[in-house]
């Protein structure tokens, strides 16, 4: 046990030391954030578990703080009741070259207590690389209670004007050695109407893959 905490120490050093380096290396990049938005989505999901989630993000707030977050919410295959939902909110505010430091609170309302995470986050301006497109990485090497730490890429890039998207996410948690991950591709049908296929791993589930099928709404 001992030995296994050593390592994950020495592990959470060379990855901080990591994205202290890729952001040296970004220097001249301009600040870059994603642009505020809400959206609700609706999904069939192939495990028989139909879903929903509504997102939020929110930019230019007091002290030039960013809030993200969002809510999933699944129903129960058999009695059609909602069950409690799943959410994460983060509060963000970058210092330079597109690195700065985040609050994240995660809680599945079917447990007793949420997790706080404490960390950094890594957001690059890209635009010159790849058109219309967002990349971040978070880092959580601290929580509350311990749940030991997380790093997480994330980011999206759009396609013919926004009549396309591709967007996703990878969390890794260092204790469990387990990842969730979801990539969704959008297609707009009409307005702020986007049809949407999202292929989803969790491997805290016991079903780990799985595919949503729906609609998504942009307000």
């Amino acid at each position: 046990m001992i030995a296994n905490k050593k390592y994950q120490s020495k592990l959470r050093t060379l990855v901080l030391s990591g994205l202290l380096a890729v952001a040296s290396a970004f220097g001249g990049c301009a600040d870059i954030k994603p642009k505020p938005f809400v959206k609700a989505d609706a999904y069939y999901d192939t495990r028989g578990k139909p879903t929903s989630s509504l997102v939020a993000n929110i930019s230019d707030l007091p002290l030039g703080t960013n809030f993200f977050g969002f809510a999933d919410f699944e129903r129960d295959p058999v009695n059609g009741d909602i069950k409690p939902p799943y959410s994460e909110m983060k509060i963000s505010k970058k210092l330079e070259n597109g690195l700065g430091v985040a609050l994240e609170y995660d809680r599945d309302f079917n447990v007793p207590e949420g997790i706080v995470r404490k960390g950094f986050i890594y957001e690059p301006d890209v635009s010159k690389f790849i058109k219309d497109a967002f990349i971040g990485i978070n880092f959580y090497p601290l929580s509350n209670p311990d749940k030991g730490s997380q790093i997480g890429v994330y980011g999206k890039k759009d396609f013919n004007n926004k009549d396309m998207y591709v967007e996703g996410f990878l969390d890794y948690d260092f204790d469990t050695n387990k990842v969730v991950s979801e990539v969704q591709f959008g297609k707009k049908l009409k307005d702020k109407l986007y049809g949407v296929i999202e292929g989803r791993y969790n491997g805290y589930s016991d079903e780990n893959f799985g595919v949503g099928i729906g609609l998504e709404y942009n307000f």
